[in-house]
């Protein structure tokens, strides 16, 4: 019985006293990016949908980028000093995501032509921010991603950066699609974004 008791028992993820130069056992879940996406063809008709909002992987650079802007402004090394006009929603084909991944990686698996480019997603105005449960969230509204010309894919993920193109930039975070795509002429591809923070 006692035994069963002690199982049933959450025990508590860090100590009950801090002690200086020591971390907790476990790390806050930090929630950066879940998304949502669906595809519809030219002529609107729904082709395939996510049921649930997909989880992200924070890189190791989304890590410093959001450090540096709230606690090391003068960090350099190429992180900016205050967050900039636009962060970029682009989607890719990497085999698999690591949180050492950056630009330099996702350049080699993205898109290019037929009217695929990265997003802008305005820091002052392009996201909406609420507390619908414990936690903040900021809510990006649907951003469309349209095949003109040709095919876009296939693309197994998509990623947030700080850049419109190429590798100068930051790479924050990247969340995998439920399933491969492809994107025929004249289909859309809509992704939602949910970016928040909560124990």
């Amino acid at each position: 019985m006692i035994e069963s008791l002690k199982r049933a028992i959450r025990l508590p993820s860090a100590p009950r006293i801090w002690t200086p130069g020591r971390t907790t056992p476990t790390k806050k879940r930090v929630s950066v990016l879940h998304a949502r996406s669906w595809q519809v063809d030219r002529d609107g008709r729904l082709v395939w949908a996510e049921e649930d909002f997909q989880s992200n992987i924070l890189h190791d650079e989304g890590e410093l980028y959001l450090l540096v802007l709230a606690f090391d402004t003068d960090y350099g090394q190429g992180f900016p000093a205050s967050a900039p006009a636009n962060l970029y929603l682009g989607l890719d084909n990497r085999s698999g995501l690591s949180e050492g991944d950056t630009l330099a990686t996702v350049v080699a698996a993205e898109p290019s032509g037929n009217g695929y480019a990265r997003i802008p997603i305005s820091t002052s105005t392009g996201f909406t921010l609420s507390q619908p449960e414990a936690a903040y969230q900021a809510d990006s509204g649907v951003r469309t991603f349209t095949a003109s010309g040709g095919v876009i894919g296939p693309v197994r993920h998509r990623f947030l950066a700080t850049a419109a193109s190429g590798t100068t930039g930051k790479l924050i975070c990247s969340v995998p699609l439920s399933v491969e795509r492809i994107l025929q002429d004249g289909d859309k591809l809509n992704t939602t974004l949910v970016i928040a923070m909560g124990e």
